[in-house]
């Protein structure tokens, strides 16, 4: 870990900050009484989610919080706007309207002193649409077709969900038939990202496997909404910021911010590759009931390093004395569904595709779960001064010093390079405000 103690957070002020009773209908400004606030985002999580603590001692602006006037629940209307000064402009977090927040979890803490009595409450908030993803009315139900990119835009703006949120879909080049089963649109969803495959890079029998998740409405250019993003788009995507660590109050030219502390969490287990076969060949045997074919063949994880679409140099090596990578140490045995929910609605439209296979799982669903394996090869928390404008999904390039005697330290080509933004935190406080990023790449080493 390393401590840059001369640099500084972000300044932020709370704009907006109101609660509308279940009960009364009223609505209450809490800005005066919030002690703590965090917002958060994730790769892996359909919503954004706000954590705040606050204080209410029932005088001044926190009157209508008392417990005669204001009963706290769950799933209130709450809209919040942050605003921050970054880099010579102002920059916004707007949870308002379409994008307005619902509260999902309340806890309260009462003390007195005899005098006077306050209470402390920590309340946690979601998107709207995950109360909506839960009820019956929102479930997916009808037969799809074609591309998946298109049916996950329908599930989400249209049919199902029917967020007016924004909705931003990497396009997916494979067709896939499926039935919604009554499942919930964020399951099924995430369902479909392991099975597509992406337009424009690689292709099918190579690259597979996609991420859902939310990022929050902001002032930058960088629209709030759901997105469903290919991971090897994301990796090839430049990077939007460039982050420096230094014991120098000056930030070098060309960088962006300073990295206040950083934070290596990188792991390896042989056993967890050895059973997910993600860094070694992974053996399918498929069966195809149409002309009761029966085939057997492996695939080579190294055909994923396509160099633009990795984060880092190359993939682990190991054991390479033994030969071990060349090996199968996972076997899955599938059926083919040739002739399952062919395109159609009438039986001759239907009989022309009933010999086709609708999902080829042998060039889909094993390369999609090596790459979500992959994903954490090498982790790194870093933090940052407050900054509004990044967002999970994008791309970064952080330079850390190596560890070295020398006083003039090189930057590291291990740790330093392209990573990508998996869980984003804005913490904000009466003392400091700051980001923490936890950053992923599926790769070691530094590219450039």
């Amino acid at each position: 870990m390393g401590l840059n103690a001369a640099a500084a957070g972000g300044e932020c002020q709370i704009d907006l900050f109101e609660i509308t009773s279940n009960y009364s209908g009223e609505t209450v400004d809490i800005r005066e009484g919030v002690t703590s606030l965090c917002v958060y985002e994730s790769l892996f999580d359909s919503t954004v989610r706000v954590n705040v603590k606050y204080v209410d001692t029932g005088y001044g602006g926190g009157a209508a919080l008392s417990e005669s006037s204001f009963n706290n629940s769950v799933g209130e209307k709450t809209e919040l706007v942050l605003r921050q000064f970054w880099n010579g402009k102002f920059q916004k977090l707007i949870f308002k309207g379409a994008y307005q927040l619902r509260t999902s979890n309340n806890s309260r803490e009462s003390f007195s002193d005899g005098k006077t009595t306050a209470t402390s409450i920590d309340t946690w908030f979601y998107s709207k649409e995950s109360m909506d993803n839960h009820t019956t009315d929102c479930r997916v139900t009808k037969k799809y077709e074609k591309k998946i990119s298109d049916n996950v835009y329908i599930i989400l703006k249209d049919d199902c969900l029917g967020t007016p949120k924004s909705v931003f879909v990497d396009s997916s080049k494979n067709d896939f038939n499926f039935l919604g089963g009554r499942e919930k649109p964020f399951h099924k969803v995430n369902w479909l990202a392991k099975r597509a495959v992406p337009e424009g890079i690689g292709g099918q029998g190579v690259l597979a496997g996609y991420l859902f998740y939310e990022i929050a409405r902001s002032t930058d250019g960088t629209p709030g909404g759901y997105y469903f993003k290919s991971i090897d788009i994301l990796f090839s995507q430049p990077p939007i910021r460039r982050y420096i660590y230094t014991n120098t109050n000056e930030l070098p030219p060309g960088y962006d911010a300073k990295i206040l502390n950083h934070k290596e969490i990188t792991s390896i287990n042989l056993d967890d590759h050895l059973v997910s076969g993600s860094l070694f060949q992974r053996q399918m045997e498929t069966f195809e009931p149409f002309s009761n074919n029966y085939e057997k063949g492996d695939f080579d994880y190294k055909s994923q390093n396509l160099v633009k679409n990795n984060g880092g140099k190359e993939f682990w090596r190991i054991a390479t004395d033994l030969n071990y990578q060349s090996k199968a140490t996972r076997e899955t045995q599938k059926m083919f569904d040739t002739g399952t929910l062919p395109t159609g609605r009438s039986w001759k439209e239907q009989k022309k595709e009933s010999k086709e296979k609708n999902f080829e799982i042998d060039e889909i669903l094993r390369q999609s779960t090596n790459r979500y394996n992959q994903l954490g090869t090498v982790r790194m928390t870093i933090l940052i001064p407050l900054d509004f404008s990044v967002h999970v999904g994008d791309m970064i390039f952080i330079d850390i010093p190596e560890i070295s005697d020398s006083p003039n330290r090189r930057p590291s080509k291990n740790k330093g390079g392209l990573y990508m933004i998996m869980d984003l935190c804005h913490r904000i406080s009466p003392k400091a405000n700051y980001t923490s990023l936890t950053l992923i790449r599926d790769s070691i080493g530094r590219k450039n």
